[in-house]
């Protein structure tokens, strides 16, 4: 087995962030500069909150069509930094979109995007591939001699994509592009209802009294956006004059039939003048799904997502995002609503996150992160669970610490309903396979890892060298095979006839196939020892 390259101190990237960002300035289209006032300056909506991979180079809603993107101020291309790599990211320009929509410098109209509720997440072509196989050697009496490993299962298999983006970049860029969506548009939308409001000639937020609320249903209707009915829109402020709840119920018909999103936002006010404050954002999209848990065929299935966020500090933040897939629509089987799990909090009441002990069929992903909203320096954990019967999570845990590179690890942890903690358990190298064991002896003793470098001249987090990723190993219960009759596909080509024992046989010192998971030192009595050891250590949920 190589060695793992070490660094000193060094940057985790993040495969996923919320960010806190300061906003426009007043209305450009109104002279009342008591209107709208700065954006960074109020704390009564959190302008910024969204969840993004920092990895993803497109231009976050801007890539949906959200808006003129001809009077977006391009990004210079220019040498790796912390700040370099934030001022081109997606989270960067779907928080810099949710708030020139609460300023009113762009209209909802021309930012409102209904499709984004239904983006699809889905696997990097390097992680988890389908893989055909024939005389597996843990198939024991009655097992097929040959099939074909499901996708998702694998782990990451090639270090990089075929454009030479590091998998574990690329995996988060794929996992994450439905909720990046849905919350993104989400917190997009909420801001518009806001910015209607205001164009009504109120001043938002000085002309709601505490105890008071307002009703936009029929202002947001009065848009006429295409496919879209608004069943209900508005927002309050309590007698305290700290929390905010903006609302917001619309149908959308694209022609095969109408269907419900529904947003909500509570908002605590903790400190107006340090501008602090402490939230839940929560959804539900109902769609039609083929496929997944919920039956053969076309599916009535409702998306649920939460974020619950906090600000600390002035540039502290820590978050919890989390979502999945229930069967049934929310409007008429109220058991397809799992946001039930009520946040601790003392200043939220009423606030309910995704339960992963509810009702929940396909996806539930766990996103934690406790960060500095300046250099984006902090730790990061995202999870994955596919159905609720799985015996584990998928879990990928990365943090950032310097500007001098980058590193994630990918193993499996406790189920979601067990543990939301995002702490990696081992690795399982035969999941679906023959004779699968998710219990082997050695799985607390591996996981995956890949250092990563930001790439400039094609603007992808790359791995500079073999040295960068520990992933090799068998689809066997030992995570090795010395030889014998079993073949699997592991150039991706789907032909067994070109596997011989150079592509399939992985031993320790192997060659040319080493067996190269990361694995735990003489001291250690896991992998969990081994990841702290290398200086990671989990993010605190809010």
């Amino acid at each position: 087995m190589k060695s793992e390259s070490t660094v000193g101190t060094f940057l985790y990237i993040s495969l996923l962030t919320l960010l806190i960002l300061g906003g426009c300035d007043s209305d450009n289209n109104s002279s009342d500069s008591g209107s709208s006032g700065s954006v960074s300056a109020r704390v009564d909506f959190p302008t910024g909150v969204t969840v993004a991979s920092p990895v993803d180079a497109s231009s976050g809603l801007g890539a949906l069509k959200v808006g003129d993107k001809s009077q977006r101020k391009e990004l210079p291309s220019v040498a790796f930094s912390v700040s370099a790599v934030a001022s081109s990211s997606a989270y960067t320009e779907t928080s810099a979109t949710i708030s020139r929509v609460l300023s009113r410098d762009l209209a909802l109209t021309a930012s409102f995007d209904p499709t984004a509720f239904f983006t699809r997440g889905g696997n990097a072509s390097c992680y988890g591939p389908t893989l055909k196989w024939q005389n597996h050697p843990d198939a024991g009496m009655g097992d097929p001699g040959s099939g074909e490993l499901p996708s998702g299962d694998l782990g990451i298999w090639n270090a990089s994509t075929e454009d030479g983006e590091a998998c574990a970049a690329a995996q988060l860029n794929a996992r994450m592009r439905d909720v990046q969506a849905r919350v993104g548009m989400g917190m997009l939308t909420l801001a518009g209802m806001v910015a209607v409001y205001e164009s009504t000639g109120a001043t938002w937020p000085d002309d709601i009294s505490p105890g008071a609320s307002v009703d936009l249903t029929d202002e947001l209707n009065a848009l006429s956006l295409s496919s879209m009915t608004f069943n209900s829109a508005g927002m309050s402020l309590d007698a305290g004059g700290s929390v905010w709840s903006y609302s917001l119920s619309v149908s959308y018909d694209d022609g095969s039939g109408s269907r419900n999103i529904v947003l909500s936002l509570q908002h605590a006010i903790t400190d107006r003048d340090a501008g602090l404050f402490e939230g839940l954002f929560s959804y539900i999209v109902e769609d039609v799904f083929a496929g997944g848990n919920c039956g053969v065929g076309d599916n009535n299935v409702s998306h649920n997502g939460s974020v619950h966020y906090k600000k600390t500090g002035s540039t502290n933040v820590t978050l919890q995002s989390r979502s999945a897939t229930a069967c049934g629509w929310a409007s008429t089987t109220p058991a397809a609503d799992i946001r039930d799990n009520l946040v601790s909090s003392t200043v939220l009441s009423e606030a309910f996150a995704v339960d992963p002990g509810g009702a929940w069929a396909d996806n539930f992903n766990v996103f934690t992160a406790e960060f500095n909203t300046d250099s984006l320096l902090g730790l990061y954990s995202y999870s994955w669970q596919a159905g609720s019967g799985d015996s584990h999570a998928r879990i990928l845990d990365v943090g950032i610490e310097t500007a001098a590179g980058g590193e994630a690890y990918f193993g499996f942890g406790d189920r979601v309903q067990e543990s939301l903690s995002g702490q990696i358990n081992g690795f399982i190298c035969n999941w679906a396979g023959p004779g699968g064991d998710h219990s082997p002896t050695d799985f607390n003793q591996y996981a995956q890892r890949q250092f990563l470098t930001y790439d400039s001249t094609s603007d992808k987090y790359i791995v500079s060298s073999d040295g960068s990723s520990d992933i090799t190993y068998a689809p066997t219960n030992i995570c090795m095979y010395a030889g014998g009759a079993f073949l699997y596909d592991r150039d991706l080509d789907s032909d067994l006839s070109d596997e011989n024992a150079s592509t399939v046989n992985v031993v320790d010192g192997g060659s040319p196939l080493d067996f190269d998971l990361m694995t735990v030192s003489d001291s250690e009595a896991n992998i969990w020892e081994h990841i702290l050891a290398r200086g990671y250590s989990l993010p605190v949920y809010p």
